[in-house]
């Protein structure tokens, strides 16, 4: 069975302590992946749940010029149908999140692999290099204003115009290093986690 993108969510608040976003999954051998970005420069993540089952820290990548730090979460086998996930903190924070759903993912093995990197003025570019074959490639972008993917992949979700993901959109085969490159209107820094 091959990957194939399944719904995608999004949500923000300018304070909180849980943040709540409805999300939609379907369809067999699924994947859920949360991406979002904090205010803090510490970790101050309790947890995130998806029908209040605990889901996976992927990665956590820091931003060492605006003190920001972005998360991305995993979940095999999400339920089927409408669930809340809920990512909580510890105290009060900024939360920026995208959401987005697969079908026909291997049901061990997350991660594959992970990646991050931050950029500055108005591209960004990711590139992971998968074990397996067959993959895809998932990215989630800190970015001000427009999102948009160049090369390399499709866009899902933006967020208020600060959250965005991108996957590859097709399969990598053979496994190797794949590259997603994009631009947006902040100059400033630019996360990349994948």
């Amino acid at each position: 069975m091959a990957i194939a993108f399944d719904a995608s969510s999004g949500d923000f608040s300018g304070g909180t302590t849980a943040l709540t976003i409805s999300h939609t999954c379907t369809g067999s051998n699924r994947l859920l992946l949360v991406s979002f970005l904090t205010n803090n420069t510490t970790d101050i993540v309790t947890g995130v749940t998806y029908n209040s089952v605990a889901m996976t820290k992927l990665k956590q990548q820091g931003d060492t010029v605006n003190s920001y730090l972005m998360y991305t979460y995993g979940l095999l086998a999400p339920a089927t149908g409408a669930n809340n996930v809920v990512i909580s903190f510890s105290s009060s924070s900024v939360c920026y999140a995208a959401n987005n759903s697969y079908t026909g993912v291997s049901q061990s093995g997350l991660p594959d692999a992970t990646s991050g990197s931050q950029a500055s003025g108005t591209t960004w570019s990711d590139t992971i290099t998968t074990v397996a074959d067959n993959c895809w490639h998932h990215v989630a972008v800190r970015t001000n204003g427009s999102f948009v993917v160049s090369a390399g992949g499709i866009a899902r979700q933006i967020t208020n115009n600060i959250m965005g993901t991108a996957d590859s959109n097709t399969d990598i085969t053979p496994a190797g290093a794949h590259t997603i490159n994009g631009t947006c209107t902040d100059s400033g820094a630019n996360q990349v986690i994948s």
